[in-house]
């Protein structure tokens, strides 16, 4: 078998390492997904693609909408172009759409060995897939439905299409390389536009050199079909924005973007100083290069000494240094050179974007936030180059430190070489550990979170109102409960809220069901989540009851009530005496009337019940404070879903919390018997008037 033979077959067992790593981490490591609620998006798009669609049209406006998805009159798209969408579809398309995260490491690997062997030669090229194969970096984010690993595959297999054609002349690699850096940018503009600059540069300086007739056709060829990229992405921004310049990310958040000042996404803002830029990427890529790369600092110092290795060769070369095959030399300078390129424009390129001081926390603190558990992702495209770099850094170190053995026994010499293989090891294995403990950790969490579902799988036949945990959208955060396209599955999932009743009605022939939970839905803050699958049921009648009964425990200075619809608010005092206290509202057509023993309006001087205006369509919500102490205290609190139709009115089973914990107000301090103290108890009971019946 040839040396050549050999490489492959090594290079093809690495590749198939990749994919398979990306599979065991994505089936092992992430079954719920990450806490990049993105993974969501792409999922629920990619299955609009496998049904032909790029629109979503749900049966109810409002209930359904998908995180990060843009409404308009035409229906909901993503706010993102639809690769990598495409390749999960592909998966889908079999049944196990996490084949397609295999494929992407699988890609990726192997194009690490391309370019490496195109660059320099094959030992590089198996070195530099070994590098990226245990980086970190890679391990983690081609296990997840993101885009960061998918798109760095086609900007591989671009850079090693364009290298190809610059060593070989032929057409049909430039047209190749042109075809994939217009697929990146259309998938990412920015992304591609960083990761083509310093070929375009080369690209430029060889036509002016040497203006041949195949030089200028390789260059028009990798334009024209990398153009071809553009205007697919500017045709796309046309069909779902209505302006070829508007990009989906733009509709949908206008002021997040490229460039210096506010800006903001979904109510999270801040004004992006270069100051805070230069800072907030100083500490990505610091932790890019001592944390994310394989061996963490040990490989960025090799990817160091490679690249002031390849440096000083150029260098010397300009200086007249004549050396035996200096032509050889030149001409892979010329491409290290340009990979080499990709540090001052990726990194530079990136603090004109503000995406990345939302990697890392508020106070730029990198223990916390997305890039302590996913990595600098936005800084993927750093990967081959610092693996083929630190590929020259090794072999320029063994070749430094072979003659240098050559004094000492061969024990001795054994015991160095297994020093500096265990100090290897050692740090590899270091690298890694962190993530993957840290993301297990969040799966473990996850795991009690989904719980109800996991055990018994979802009801048949039903829907399942999901609670507005981050707002109201769908998959932001429960990914694991998405709809098909069509909102036709075994079970449906909803957003629980003001248009219940209205999902009630359009999937009349089902069980209604409302998912609880009692903690907070934060994987990283090491909060276990005490989850409930509620039956809910729709009760009929004018007008609507709802008796609220609470427990005030002993040692209250003070209990108040505040009843509020969307139209309006009042305010009662509560007889603050312990024991079990039941109040009264009474919900018609117009108004909702509060009553019940020590339930008295706040205002003394009003005379009778107050009642509060309520929609047709509208949420009652009535509050209990109860004060136990100057400024401590507790509260109770009940959700009431009406609607109003034919002049009948109806509600759903309403939502109870009690609310011992401020942190977890809203939608973590959900009433779960067992899993609240004994002195707290909130029921309700619901009654229909006349026409009164429950479904």
């Amino acid at each position: 078998m040839t040396q050549a033979a050999r490489s492959r077959i090594l290079a093809l067992a690495l590749a198939a390492a990749g994919g398979g790593v990306a599979l065991v981490l994505a089936f092992g490591l992430f079954p719920y997904h990450t806490i990049n609620h993105d993974e969501a998006v792409y999922l629920e798009q990619a299955n609009l693609i496998l049904h032909g669609q790029l629109l979503l049209h749900p049966p109810v406006a409002n209930a359904f909408r998908p995180w990060f998805f843009v409404s308009s009159s035409q229906g909901l798209y993503a706010k993102y172009a639809p690769y990598p969408a495409v390749l999960y579809a592909a998966g889908m398309a079999v049944g196990i759409p996490r084949l397609a995260l295999g494929a992407v490491g699988a890609a990726v690997v192997g194009l690490t060995y391309l370019v490496g062997n195109e660059v320099a030669d094959r030992r590089t090229g198996l070195l530099a897939a070994g590098f990226v194969l245990v980086s970190p970096l890679f391990v983690v984010d081609t296990a997840t439905f993101l885009p960061y690993a998918p798109v760095a595959a086609l900007n591989l297999g671009f850079a090693y299409a364009y290298f190809r054609s610059e060593r070989t002349a032929e057409l049909r690699w430039a047209l190749l390389a042109g075809a994939l850096i217009g697929l990146s940018f259309f998938a990412r503009p920015y992304t591609a536009v960083l990761f083509a600059a310093p070929f375009v540069v080369h690209a430029l300086w060889t036509l002016r050199r040497t203006p041949t007739r195949e030089v200028i056709d390789l260059r028009a060829g990798t334009a024209g079909l990398g153009s071809l990229g553009v205007a697919l992405a500017l045709f796309y921004n046309w069909s779902m924005t209505g302006n070829l310049l508007v990009f989906p990310y733009q509709a949908f958040a206008p002021r997040d973007g490229l460039g210096f000042g506010y800006h903001m996404l979904r109510g999270y803002g801040h004004n992006y100083t270069p100051s805070i830029a230069l800072r907030s990427n100083a500490v990505v890529v610091w932790r890019f290069a001592s944390r994310w790369v394989a061996g963490g600092l040990l490989g960025s110092a090799m990817a160091a000494v490679g690249l002031v290795h390849v440096l000083g060769r150029v260098r010397r070369a300009r200086e007249g240094e004549r050396l035996e095959g200096e032509g050889e030399h030149r001409n892979s300078d010329t491409r290290y050179l340009v990979l080499a390129g990709l540090y001052p424009s990726v990194i530079l390129g990136n603090v004109y974007f503000w995406g990345n001081l939302n990697l890392l926390a508020p106070d730029l603190d990198p223990t916390q936030g997305l890039v302590h558990y996913l990595g600098p992702y936005y800084h993927f495209a750093l990967l081959v180059p610092t693996a083929v770099f630190a590929a020259v850094g090794v072999q320029w170190f063994g070749d430094w430190i072979r003659p240098r053995l050559d004094g000492f026994d061969s024990r001795a010499t054994v015991a160095v070489v297994l020093v500096v293989c265990l100090l290897t090891t050692a740090a590899i294995g270091g690298a890694l550990a962190g993530p993957i403990v840290r993301n297990a950790d969040n799966t473990a969490q996850y795991g009690q979170g989904y719980a109800p579902f996991r055990n018994d799988g979802p009801p048949a036949n039903s829907v399942v109102f999901l609670p507005t945990t981050y707002g109201k959208w769908l998959n932001h955060p429960f990914q694991s409960l998405r709809n098909g396209p069509e909102f036709d599955a075994n079970t449906v999932y909803a957003i629980d809220g003001v248009n219940s009743l209205d999902v009630a009605s359009a999937y009349p022939n089902r069980t209604y069901y409302r998912y609880e939970f009692r903690g907070t839905w934060v994987p990283t803050d090491d909060t276990p989540v005490h989850p409930a699958l509620r039956r809910v049921r729709v009760t009929s009648g004018t007008p609507i009851t709802e008796k609220l009964t609470v427990r005030i425990p002993r040692g209250a200075d003070f209990a108040s009530l505040r009843v509020a619809t969307g139209e309006g608010h009042a305010y009662y005092d509560l007889n603050a005496s312990s024991g079990v206290h039941t109040i009264t509202l009474v919900v018609n057509e117009t108004d909702v009337t509060v009553s019940g023993r020590g339930v008295n309006p706040a205002n003394a001087s009003t005379n009778g019940p107050v009642t509060v205006p309520v929609n047709a369509s509208d949420d009652v919500t009535a509050t209990v404070y109860v004060e136990t102490a100057p400024s401590v205290g507790f509260s109770y609190g009940s959700r009431l879903p009406v609607g109003l139709q034919n002049g009948t009115r109806r509600a759903l089973t309403p939502y109870l919390e009690a609310c011992t914990d401020p942190q977890t107000c809203g939608s973590g301090a959900a009433y779960l018997p067992g899993r609240v103290p004994d002195q707290y108890s909130i029921t309700a009971t619901l009654q229909g008037g006349p026409r009164n019946q429950s479904s």
